[in-house]
């Protein structure tokens, strides 16, 4: 009965979305939304109490946003696999010991807010209560394959930890099925007599001598200075004991213009290897491991190259004695960087750790797709005004490009091509184009879910078939610089955005949110299939870090700038917080009143 009578509501707020949308349509400025994420205010905004965050306290917050003329939030539903939101296909955060452990209170208090009132019902209620829309903002493919970045703190944490495989933000249905991610390519899993074989010879001999290398040409030397350099060592990578014996140590850039630190006069026979620093208290680094193999190196005595794997710290916090490393699953580290250490192990990581693409769906996989629209059947149920489904992901692989060779991906392939890609080299274009159908009709299926209400998604700029989508840089002043996550284009790597398929033929997206770059001039009536669609900019927190040039960096400059930009519908500001809190906040919610004229009673 309950889904009978959000389903009707769904239909009656209709008309609310469409009158908002053809107000901003026939104006001749863009309107301005926000992406709103209630752990965040959980967890930042302090005010009113320490266990529950009022609803009369999130109350003010919208119609803060409302008074200065926002007229749309998308309320981010979920925090990677884990929804913020009754759920029965999926998990709700903080159930089974999944919340932030290093944030026990702010989790407490988060989970005890969305159990004590449901923040997609009273998003919707108090955005119509101040002339708003109301969108659901989820995630395309966010189920938190990153894992847990700060290991426990306490023996129950350790178990809950092991429990969930060191995923305890994944969606338990993947967790159970990792099949269901994207795969590797087969062909580059190594078999497991070289990988024994690689593992004996490393093993063999000390290290004597090991040099770290950038991953970028910045032609900068590294602020590492070599009297600061700590190693520690450790036969089973959990207690790390310090490397007593004198080493040299010297700071360079190579010929190429990396930044690098070379460690000589070493006579090291244990297996896993610690390079440490005193804490900085900055957040800024100057050196950067970005390849588990290949860019840094370790050496016998005799010079020969012993293979190393890098890995990830799994704890920031910890003591240097007490925190291993990841070798499963790499990300980019910066050795300089607060309290974090760098690493290797000798020899390879078991390679099954690297089969899947954890927090990545393959949606040409029916169980996976199965699951997806079942989850967002339940955001459908609720009556939100439209639906954003964004490319913004936590799941991340330096390598993604290597992923997607699941077994339907390969059936495909052979049947409309007549090659076994488990066997032989995978035509990219080809490949991608098949992976991009899945995305395809994953959002068809969607649209349907929503009865006719709008489905918009973040969009990336369209690049040469066979090509990667470029990284992003900081805001500039150039329109076309729009800060966005790399992490985001690099975990869907090749897959083209159909943007023909999705507005001329499919007719399931209704508006892109431009992210990574500007390009309206995309949207042509052949593209179109000459539908009005809704052609709107994200820009990225003010407040985050490395998304601005603060020094340059105007806030009112750039709203005035977009407010009086006849070629896009709309501005999603990300995050709420950022405007609602602090003096900062407050003066750019007053530089939106003065272009607006604010909320009209």
């Amino acid at each position: 009965m309950k889904r009978i009578i959000v389903s009707a509501l769904a239909l009656l707020c209709c008309p609310l979305a469409m009158t908002l949308s053809a107000q901003a349509a026939e104006g001749k400025h863009p309107m301005f939304s926000t992406t709103l994420d209630f752990l965040d205010y959980c967890f930042y905004d302090l005010e009113g109490g320490k266990e529950l965050f009022p609803l009369e306290v999130y109350e003010s917050r919208l119609k803060e946003c409302a008074d200065t003329g926002i007229k749309k939030v998308y309320l981010r539903v979920n925090c990677l696999g884990l929804t913020l939101y009754p759920t029965k296909v999926a998990i709700m955060y903080g159930e089974d010991g999944r919340f932030h452990w290093n944030s026990e209170m702010e989790s407490k208090r988060l989970m005890k807010t969305i159990r004590t009132y449901n923040v997609c019902e009273e998003t919707i209620r108090l955005c119509h209560k101040y002339g708003m829309e109301a969108w659901c903002w989820e995630s395309l493919c966010d189920g938190g394959g990153r894992g847990y970045s700060d290991l426990p703190k306490s023996e129950k944490f350790a178990e809950f930890f092991k429990k969930h495989k060191g995923n305890p933000f994944c969606d338990p249905f993947y967790v159970a099925h990792p099949e269901y991610y994207a795969w590797r390519d087969p062909k580059l899993m190594m078999p497991k007599d070289k990988r024994d074989e690689i593992n004996r010879k490393a093993a063999q001999g000390e290290v004597a001598r090991i040099v770290v290398v950038d991953s970028n040409a910045t032609g900068k030397m590294p602020r590492i200075k070599p009297e600061e350099v700590e190693i520690y060592v450790s036969d089973d990578n959990e207690t790390y004991v310090r490397y007593a014996k004198p080493f040299s140590c010297k700071t360079f850039v190579n010929n190429a213009k990396c930044s690098c630190v070379e460690i000589t006069g070493l006579a090291i026979p244990q297996r896993y290897v610690k390079l440490a620093h005193p804490e900085y208290k900055d957040d800024k680094w100057a050196l950067a491991v970005r390849r588990a193999v290949g860019d840094c190196k370790a050496y016998d005595a005799e010079g020969n190259e012993i293979y190393t794997t890098w890995g990830n710290l799994y704890s920031s916090n910890a003591k240097k004695e007490k925190s291993g490393f990841n070798f499963g699953k790499f990300e980019a580290a910066g050795w300089d960087y607060t309290f974090y250490q760098t690493g290797f192990m000798r020899g390879v990581a078991d390679d099954e750790s690297l089969r899947y693409f954890a927090g990545t769906y393959e949606f040409n996989c029916p169980q996976a797709m199965e699951h997806q629209l079942a989850r967002f059947a339940e955001l459908a149920a609720y009556p939100f005004d439209g639906y954003m489904m964004n490319y913004r992901t936590h799941s991340r692989n330096p390598h993604p490009e290597e992923y997607g060779y699941n077994p339907e991906v390969r059936d495909i392939y052979l049947q409309k091509y007549g090659v076994d890609i488990w066997k032989e080299a995978a035509d990219p274009v080809r490949f991608n184009d098949i992976r991009a159908d899945g995305i395809a009709r994953f959002l068809a299926g969607c649209k349907k879910l929503i009865n006719g209400r709008p489905l918009f998604i973040t969009g990336m700029k369209p690049v040469p078939r066979g090509q990667k989508a470029p990284h992003c840089g900081k805001l500039g002043g150039d329109l076309k610089q729009i800060e966005c996550r790399g992490m985001s284009l690099d975990m869907f790597a090749h897959i083209p955005w159909l943007y023909k398929r999705y507005l001329a033929e499919d007719k399931s997206v209704d508006g892109i949110m431009m992210n990574g770059a500007y390009f309206p001039e995309v949207f042509t009536p052949e593209i179109t299939g000459g539908r009005k669609i809704t052609i709107g900019l994200y820009r990225e927190r003010p407040g985050d870090r490395g998304a601005y040039d603060h020094a340059t960096y105007d806030f009112k400059a750039d709203a005035e700038r977009l407010y009086d930009n006849p070629d896009i519908d709309e501005v999603e500001l990300y995050e709420t917080l950022n405007y609602t809190k602090g003096d900062d906040g407050k003066k750019r919610l007053a530089v939106l009143k003065a272009l607006t004229g604010g909320r009209k009673e």
